[in-house]
């Protein structure tokens, strides 16, 4: 059996419906991706928000800087006096431990290449840092500054103070910065969750829609071939052949009778339709196909096919057409019967016709029936030719009567109705006038038919042309009858 070619979206339907028996698959991923954009969102507010720790800390530290460079200047004012040196030793090493704290707090929050004061800090705490170590080995005038140095240090105050206010004004702004890129990130992120969320509703929307395709392709796949089974236990059933025939002439569908009789298969590579026929009988079916063809009309034609068998066959082939939104035909709608046992009936029939109307011819005998309700007549051959009746001509019960001599047509019509109302046969001899005038005398003999109620419904029979017999016979009683005239006593002798 010809199978259903496959549809392109199967594979697609196959793995769709694969998704379908894991529905975690679908909003898994989802999930995966919402979690994926939340820690990215998150990151990347976390870094927005560092950077601004930074800068705030940066700040800060530079505050405290400025505070240690006020100090480092009335450090140097102080160590100027030596009423004050003692104090101001006291103060250093305060501040010595202060700045480097300070520095290395700049160093952890700072990314960003050391701006000029804060390097320059950095050189004074360690000439600081020197100086101590020379008090402390008994250089008095270690811890002295000189005018230089005092306005040295007070430069570097206000250049702390300048850096400090463009750190904390930079601060401020990435601060306000960090709140506006911190709201857009979170309101995108909330916008990707919503969108996300609405995509997995229609997901789930989509995922019901393909559930309910694939049932109803799955129920039309199970529909369809019940449909073919059912067509092929059908088709196996019939007792003829039946089969499709595609554009070009080739089956693209048998049942088994068909399959039996060719002795292939559509899998075998079966042979085209027309070149199973008979060389003889090739030009007919392929002329009479090739009209039905343009006309797009039914076909029905009787040839001879050759089977598995080795014969050939004589088969019956009715076909429709099957046509396109186009009006194209794209198949055939085949049968075919095997009349090979009736067309051998009808040839034998035809011989013994023959034969019949030979023997009629030889003997003068022609055969005729009447339909007695429908009064309808029909004769041989031999006999219209007995009475001179055209063989095309519309024969009643009245036909033969016209033709009875006016002598005899009472005794005749007499006849044949008592034959009917006693359903039985009958006979007799009369006198026939033709068309041409000749008269022949005939023997006709009939029976009575009935039907299911016993009422006569046909009267078969036979008439024989016996003129010659009749002539002869006339003759003879001529002869006969002058014969015993001239033996009689007296007759005269010529």
């Amino acid at each position: 059996m010809e199978t259903v070619p496959g549809n392109p979206s199967d594979s697609l339907a196959r793995r769709a419906g694969a998704a379908l028996r894991m529905p975690w698959v679908a909003p898994a991923l989802l999930l995966a991706v919402v979690v994926v954009v939340g820690v990215v969102a998150f990151v990347y507010v976390s870094n927005v928000n560092d950077d601004v720790d930074r800068k705030d800390e940066a700040a800060r530290v530079l505050s405290q800087m400025q505070t240690s460079t006020a100090r480092l200047g009335n450090l140097a004012a102080l160590g100027s006096e030596p009423s004050l040196i003692l104090q101001a030793a006291a103060d250093a090493f305060t501040l010595q431990v202060t700045l480097g704290q300070q520095l290395r707090r700049w160093d952890r929050v700072w990314d960003k290449p050391t701006p000029p004061a804060v390097a320059e800090l950095r050189r004074a705490q360690a000439e600081l840092t020197r100086r101590l170590r020379q008090a402390l080995r008994g250089n008095a005038r270690a811890g002295r500054a000189s005018p230089a140095e005092l306005a040295q240090g007070n430069r570097l105050y206000h250049r702390i103070d300048e850096l400090h206010s463009r750190v904390a004004a930079d601060a401020a702004d990435a601060n306000n910065a960090g709140d506006t890129k911190t709201a857009v990130v979170t309101g995108v992120a909330i916008g990707f969750v919503v969108v996300m969320l609405a995509l997995v509703q229609l997901a789930r929307g989509r995922l019901r829609r393909m559930r309910r395709d694939t049932a109803m392709r799955e129920a039309l796949h199970a529909a369809t071939r019940e449909s073919e089974e059912r067509y092929r236990y059908v088709t196996d059933l019939v007792p003829d052949q039946i089969f499709t025939l595609g554009a070009d002439g080739r089956f693209d569908y048998m049942n088994e009778r068909t399959a039996t009789f060719i002795g292939g298969r559509l899998e075998d590579g079966a042979a085209r339709w027309l070149d199973l026929h008979h060389p003889d009988d090739t030009l007919h079916v392929q002329s009479t196909w090739s009209s039905a063809i343009r006309a797009g009309e039914p076909v029905e034609v009787e040839s001879r096919m050759l089977g598995a068998d080795g014969e050939y066959h004589w088969i019956l082939t009715r076909a429709i057409p099957q046509v396109d939104a186009d009006g194209h035909t794209v198949r055939w709608f085949c049968s075919g019967t095997d009349i090979t046992g009736r067309q051998r009936q009808e040839q034998a029939l035809r011989e013994a016709r023959q034969r019949l109307a030979e023997a009629q011819a030889i003997a003068h005998v022609g055969s005729w029936e009447w339909d007695i309700r429908e009064d309808q007549m029909r004769w041989s051959d031999e006999l219209h030719r007995l009475l001179g009746v055209p063989a095309d001509m519309r024969l009643v019960y009245e036909s033969f009567l016209d033709l009875v001599h006016p002598d005899d047509r009472e005794r005749v019509e007499t006849i044949i109705r008592e034959a009917v109302s006693e359903r039985g046969s009958f006979e007799f001899e009369t006198c026939v006038i033709r068309d041409d005038g000749e008269e022949r005398d005939v023997f006709c003999r009939g029976h009575v038919l009935t039907g299911d109620e016993s009422e006569a419904t046909r009267i078969v029979g036979l008439v024989q042309d016996i003129t010659d017999r009749v002539r002869a016979e006339r003759e003879r009683d001529r002869l006969e009858a002058e014969l015993h005239q001239a033996q009689q006593p007296g007759a005269s002798t010529a």
